[in-house]
């Protein structure tokens, strides 16, 4: 490991005795552990177990099978009505060192499920790009460090946002181009709070920071790949709902990091429903075509945007309550014949017992309405535009 990657680089195997002595020693860590395993658990796991399994753990890939995957299974079991992984033939087809772009609903689960459906099939796993806005506690930082990520660093001045971004792009191309490791990252920073996922052209210029050749070529060697994640239900719907409200009434509004924490909780232990990843081909066929029609880099840029965006688009899995939320946002009867009145009484149950969560001054029922079934209609209205 190259020195100046150290305070933002995934923990190597020769860290990990240090850092798991550490979490351990965590106050905070402590009673989060005893505070899941008594209001969540109920008693059916004690702390106590949990700091034994830790400390008998010897190195990473200890971690992973003991703690790491055991507790994925859990929440796939107890959370969601089971995880399909699309596009399997796509993983042992494309590149080992792949950079998978996926659009972002979930602040921890997006990547970490991913990594563990991509580690079934490969017996290796992405490394994962997570923002430092999320280390709202110590012991999250050593968590998240400890499951083979690294740190993306959020906010700061211009020219330390700038320093971030060239230190950024040096790791990943020295994870994907020098070492053939894969990383995961999503399509733009923070999650798409209507679910119209969009990557961003300034995600790409920052991957070709560094690297050899031009912003084509630079491309290229990352073998972008993206993947298309659909959750059936999201929990965290009615939070991103009431932050769209409260940022409307109060342009200044900005998330707290207690926020924060309740969005990873949330989304961590809240109901599911289906949960599908769609692995695409690698697009490097497509990108590097963009040559034959500019050859100026902000225009590349939207280009190679629209290319990662229309494949997402396109492999959303599509559920019964995306063709219902489409067809009541849009007075449509486009999709009736999809679905049943019951799952349409049911759905609407679902979206009034999620605003009945919304607790804020001056709450604006028909605006978090309107903003939920965009959510859910928002992933069948661009599959539509991109299969056209």
């Amino acid at each position: 490991m190259k020195e100046e990657f150290k305070e933002i680089a995934a923990y190597e195997p020769e860290d990990y005795l240090e850092q798991r002595d550490k979490l351990l020693q965590e106050p905070t860590f402590q009673k989060t552990i005893e505070g899941i395993c008594s209001q969540i658990l109920h008693g059916s796991i004690n702390a106590q177990d949990i700091y034994q399994s830790i400390k008998q753990t010897e190195n990473l890939e200890q971690w992973d099978q003991v703690i790491l995957y055991p507790l994925m299974n859990w929440v796939v079991k107890n959370t969601s009505k089971g995880i399909c992984l699309n596009g399997k033939e796509n993983l042992t087809s494309n590149p080992s060192n792949a950079v998978y772009i996926t659009n972002h609903r979930d602040i921890l689960l997006d990547s970490t499920l991913l990594s563990m459906l991509i580690y079934n099939q490969l017996h290796t796993r992405p490394y994962i790009g997570i923002g430092t806005n999320l280390y709202v506690e110590p012991w999250i930082e050593r968590i998240v460090r400890l499951n083979k990520a690294f740190s993306v660093r959020r906010g700061g001045l211009p020219r330390q946002v700038l320093r971030n971004s060239q230190l950024l792009s040096q790791y990943i191309n020295y994870l994907v181009v020098e070492n053939q490791q894969s990383i995961w990252i999503a399509q733009r920073e923070g999650r798409a709070k209507n679910s119209d996922d969009r990557t961003q052209p300034a995600l790409l210029k920052m991957l070709t920071m560094a690297g050899e050749g031009d912003f084509i070529n630079r491309l290229l060697c990352l073998n972008l790949t993206p993947v298309s994640l659909s959750y059936e239900y999201d929990p965290c719907d009615y939070l991103k709902a009431m932050e769209m409200q409260l940022k409307r009434d109060n342009p200044q509004y900005k998330k707290t990091p207690q926020d924060d924490y309740i969005n990873m909780q949330t989304g961590m232990l809240g109901y599911k429903g289906q949960i599908v990843f769609t692995i695409t081909p690698t697009i490097n066929c497509e990108v590097a075509e963009i040559r034959n029609t500019t050859n100026i880099r902000n225009e590349q840029a939207e280009a190679v945007s629209d290319i990662i965006d229309k494949h997402i688009h396109a492999h959303y899995h599509i559920f019964t309550v995306n063709k219902i939320a489409y067809d009541k946002l849009f007075n449509t009867s486009t999709f009736e014949k999809d679905y049943s009145e019951a799952q349409k009484a049911d759905f609407e149950h679902y979206l009034e017992g999620q605003i009945n969560k919304i607790n804020i001054p001056d709450k604006d029922i028909d605006f978090l309405y309107q903003r939920i079934l965009e959510m859910y209609a928002n992933p069948l209205k661009n599959q539509l535009q991109a299969t056209k």
